[in-house]
């Protein structure tokens, strides 16, 4: 199974090097004292580092301990940039089949890939249809037909550089003479999607779900952190934090629609794992 997760993802990022799986070999080639100096070298100031801090605590004395901790640091001045080291995923046509499994059962994944104007509304379109997807998948592959063993949905990364993309991944193992059904069963279910042929209230009860876990969600310190840096590295506004309950009940059938006819076309990532020949 490693195996083949390594090779998907080789595959989905064009075998570009820097994603390359580590060998123990790799791992040989480590020296630890490099790795000491480039830790020192980085951490031996303060200047170009943003720090986000979410609590209970009083402005007054909690500035004299950043003064005193932080303001204390060395700062020499540098500014960091990233570096585009051209690692893009794949978004032509690729199938592949590896023969490795030594279980009588076969493992899939079809990826779709697709770029996008990456801010909070579009995010959620994503988490949207990604619940779409498993709920009618599970409901029609699973429960009515039978077909698999298990079938769910992944985001495999929504990322704003080095390019502003959304993956989502639908995998799922089954016996190996139902795969291609299966393939064919997932097409016609995202084909209802992309024509808004499903229930309204699959739809609520997406959004209602995305909304619960939200509104739980930003009251503890971990998520503020998170969302607090998140939106100042990707020059976001913060205010977004307290409307994004709004911006998911915003999105409505026919964005959803829309969504899926961008992301549901003839170019995807199609990769499964058989049974040893």
């Amino acid at each position: 199974m490693r195996r083949f997760s390594v090779k998907f993802a080789e595959t989905y990022f064009k075998n570009h090097p820097r994603i390359k799986s580590l060998t123990d070999k790799d791992i040989d080639q480590i020296n630890i004292d490099d790795v000491k100096s480039f830790y020192r070298e980085r951490f031996k100031d303060g200047s170009d580092f943003t720090f986000t801090f979410v609590g209970d605590f009083k402005i007054d004395e909690f500035k004299g301990l950043i003064e005193k901790y932080l303001g204390s640091l060395p700062n020499i001045t540098r500014k960091e940039k990233y570096v585009d080291d051209g690692v893009r995923a794949e978004r032509e046509l690729v199938k592949f089949e590896v023969y490795e499994n030594l279980e009588d059962q076969s493992t899939h994944y079809k990826a779709y890939v697709h770029g996008f104007k990456n801010n909070v509304k579009n995010r959620f379109k994503v988490y949207l249809t990604q619940n779409l997807m498993k709920r009618m998948l599970h409901e029609e592959i699973r429960e009515k037909q039978n077909l698999v063993y298990s079938i769910s949905v992944q985001d495999y990364g929504i990322t704003k550089i080095p390019e502003e993309k959304y993956t989502l991944i639908i995998n799922f193992d089954c016996d190996p003479k139902n795969k291609d059904k299966i393939f064919a069963e997932i097409d016609k279910v995202l084909e209802k999607i992309k024509k808004g042929d499903f229930p309204q209230n699959y739809l609520d009860d997406a959004i209602k779900g995305l909304v619960t876990s939200y509104l739980i969600n930003r009251e503890s310190n971990r998520w503020l952190v998170g969302a607090i840096s998140g939106y100042y590295e990707d020059k976001e506004p913060l205010q977004m934090i307290n409307a994004i309950d709004v911006i998911v009940k915003s999105i409505n059938k026919n964005d959803i629609k829309r969504f899926a006819n961008e992301t549901f076309k003839d170019k995807f990532i199609q990769a499964s794992l058989m049974p040893k020949k």
